[in-house]
């Protein structure tokens, strides 16, 4: 994997998982943000949805490009060589993601809202860019400029955005936060094998389509938190349950989904071939 595709999937994963973060925060909260009107587990689920289109061949072209201009220090690329990809990536990705209502012709719910407060909370904070003092600040100098749409909920908007600034507010159901947190732990332990597995593609002993292991990765737990609580303790054994035939990618999720849950134990729990082997030796790197 070439080092502009690695940054394009860090800063992926970096700005996906913050705003998992802040999802996770209030679906943690729903109890005490009842001016939402949102049932359990919705905002998780929606959470690792996230921007999966972005890992589709065409739309990721558009971003791989993008992405270079982020990291200009090191090319010197100018915004002209990259504002044709930027006005791509909106008609591609904005206009079909619920969570750019304000932009596109979707009939939004608090949902939407919250996703999109999240996402320019996770924006904001992992690039602090804008010169903005804060997601508020930023929301209303840029957002509300550029897309009247907003006006009629932007209160709503600074209220999510303030609690996300601040986040002080204690957690009622422990049990429910829990279930989550563990969840989300094993879920990004696999994600990160699986990407170790797909930058070190060249390793492996059989061939397998640059990005379709990470793209897998990123896509294999997006339905699961609609049945979280059915799923019990045990991440191996529903990831296994996923598992239809001997693919090549599905061994690669088998192995690293045994990797991450059971750790220095995944001998007794699959069978160690050679190609098993192989990648247990990648994980280990």
């Amino acid at each position: 994997m070439f080092e502009e595709d690695k940054e394009f999937i860090y800063r992926f994963l970096a700005h996906t998982r913050k705003l998992q973060d802040n999802m996770i925060y209030f679906e943690n909260r729903l109890d005490l943000y009842n001016f939402l009107g949102i049932n359990n587990f919705v905002l998780v689920d929606r959470a690792m949805k996230h921007d999966l289109d972005k890992l589709e061949s065409g739309l990721r072209d558009v971003y791989l490009k993008i992405n270079e201009y982020h990291c200009s220090n090191k090319n010197n690329m100018s915004f002209e060589e990259v504002e044709d990809y930027i006005a791509q990536a909106r008609d591609m990705h904005h206009s079909s993601q619920r969570h750019h209502f304000y932009c596109n012709d979707v009939r939004y719910n608090n949902i939407d809202i919250c996703e999109m407060c999240c996402d320019i909370d996770a924006v904001f904070c992992l690039s602090r860019s804008s010169g903005e003092k804060n997601n508020k600040t930023y929301f209303v100098n840029y957002m509300l400029s550029h897309y009247p749409k907003l006006e009629p909920i932007k209160y709503i908007c600074l209220k999510i955005l303030d609690i996300l600034e601040h986040k002080k507010d204690s957690i009622k159901n422990i049990k429910k936060a829990n279930l989550i947190d563990n969840y989300i732990n094993y879920v990004r332990n696999f994600q990160d094998n699986m990407l170790k597995l797909e930058i070190n593609r060249n390793m492996l002993y059989f061939s397998i389509d640059k990005w379709e292991i990470i793209k897998t990765a990123l896509n294999y737990n997006k339905n699961d938190f609609s049945n979280i609580e059915k799923i019990g303790d045990n991440y191996f054994e529903f990831n296994k349950s996923k598992i239809i035939d001997d693919s090549n990618i599905n061994k690669c999720c088998l192995v690293c989904s045994c990797y991450s849950f059971y750790k220095d134990k995944y001998s007794d729990y699959i069978d160690i071939d050679e190609e098993t082997k192989n990648i247990i030796s990648i994980l280990s790197l």
